[in-house]
């Protein structure tokens, strides 16, 4: 077999492969070989039929056959002979194919570049120092009064803290838009659930009283579609409603399934989940730093196939037909970062030899399946494939990417809250999708 490379443009490389007709002609007649044997037609016995009989039945699709396993091993052969990573999928193309002769074909494809992980010694990551005291137990609990208070109506007008059960239609420029339009939505004054400006004009407002509201979505809105325009809201407010909180007794713990109706016991439960929800928000913000860091030092000539294939999962996962020049550039760096942050984290994981921890792999599953009915279920679901556990192992290996970065630089610890650490948290606080 002959290979010769060439690059093209990047990290795109062109790769010629000759192979040579002997070995095409030897594959093929193993094969016939192998036909002969089993091989039924009519008007002869079983492996009795002529070998020229097979080839003229079956040579075609034979030859396809070997052609085809042998571009795809020798490719991978030639690959590893010339020390290519491969990046996404090869385009092939046949030069020559003609019975008797050598086959040749090429192969078009990108490589993934080589690089060094950039020196961390200098970097400086900020870390929250909380302790929780009876201020946060006691916001907490009012907390969950709030959430599992009784709405009784009232016929006075609507102030902060009320809430307004409202039928509304929204249009932008008169026309009426996705998601524009609600029915018996109940909207909690001062809860800033609402676009800027809707919360504020309801206020004041009383049941059976329509308003119309001109307000603007933010440049930032999550729909695409609808951010930084101007659009008008007829709502009519079907009832408003005053909150009355429930005593922090035995039936209120009761509610939040402490069996025994100890308040003390609750109060206990409700200072654990604070922790596991702060040490949770803590390690989200380290991990965003981190990944940051990373991202940003360390530009990569990135793979523009896999740039591509990122940025068109991204988009539908979004559910966007045909995102404006704008929305494709945000999705577009969003992507370069995804692929960028994959290759240095899978570099990191390699030149460190690091490996999916056994314990906190199943610590992992396990707090996947205590939000289920049946954890056992579930942990039984994870360890019977093991592609769904490589991916719970794949968030594992990430987060020790971060503990190994976190180890090398500084760490400034800084006196916070709980509501500042946990308080405006996301999605994207946790590392490569954004």
């Amino acid at each position: 077999m002959q290979v010769s490379v060439e690059t093209t443009e990047g990290l795109e490389r062109r790769m010629k492969v000759t192979i040579p007709a002997e070995k095409i002609d030897s594959e093929m007649s193993r094969r016939f070989q192998s036909l002969a044997k089993t091989v039924r037609l009519k008007g002869f016995r079983p492996g009795k039929v002529p070998m020229k009989v097979i080839k003229g039945q079956y040579g075609v699709s034979v030859r396809t056959e070997v052609l085809e396993e042998l571009t795809r091993n020798s490719f991978y052969e030639a690959l590893s002979k010339e020390n290519l990573r491969l990046a996404g999928y090869p385009a092939f193309e046949q030069e020559s194919s003609q019975e008797g002769d050598d086959y040749i074909y090429t192969a078009t494809f990108e490589v993934m570049a080589d690089f060094d992980i950039a020196p961390l010694g200098d970097l400086e990551l900020i870390k929250p120092k909380v302790t929780l005291g009876d201020q946060d137990l006691d916001e907490m609990l009012a907390k969950l009064q709030r959430q599992s208070c009784r709405w009784n109506a009232v016929k006075r007008k609507a102030k902060d803290g009320d809430r307004l059960v409202i039928d509304f239609e929204g249009a932008i420029g008169g026309e009426a838009f996705a998601g524009g339009t609600g029915k018996d939505l109940p909207v909690v004054l001062g809860s800033k659930s609402m676009i800027a400006g809707f919360e504020d004009g309801l206020t004041g407002a009383k049941a059976d009283e329509e308003r119309t509201l001109s307000l603007a979505f933010p440049a930032d809105y999550h729909n695409k579609e609808v951010a930084g325009k101007d659009a008008e809201f007829k709502i009519t407010v079907k009832s408003v409603e005053e909150p009355e909180l429930l005593a922090i007794d035995e039936d209120f713990a009761r509610a939040y399934e402490v069996e025994d109706g100890s308040v003390e016991t609750l109060k206990s439960e409700v200072l654990k989940s604070m922790q596991i929800e702060l040490d949770e928000a803590i390690h989200l913000k380290m991990k965003r730093q981190v990944m940051d860091a990373l991202y940003e030092r360390n530009p990569i000539e990135l793979p523009k196939s896999q740039v591509e294939s990122v940025y068109q999962d991204l988009i539908k996962q979004r559910g966007v037909q045909n995102p404006d020049e704008s929305m494709a550039a945000e999705f577009k760096k969003l992507a370069e970062r995804n692929v960028t942050l994959g290759m240095v984290v899978n570099r990191i994981i390699k030149d460190q030899g690091l490996k999916p921890d056994a314990v906190k792999v199943r610590d992992r599953v396990e707090s996947i399946a205590a939000g289920y009915d049946d954890p056992d279920a579930v942990i039984s679901w994870y360890y019977g494939d093991r592609q769904r556990l490589g991916n719970v192992e794949a968030l594992v290996l990430e987060d020790s990417v971060v503990d190994w970065v976190v180890s090398q630089a500084k760490l400034n610890e800084v006196e916070s809250s709980f509501n500042e650490v946990v308080s405006g948290l996301s999605a994207a606080d946790g590392g490569k999708s954004n």
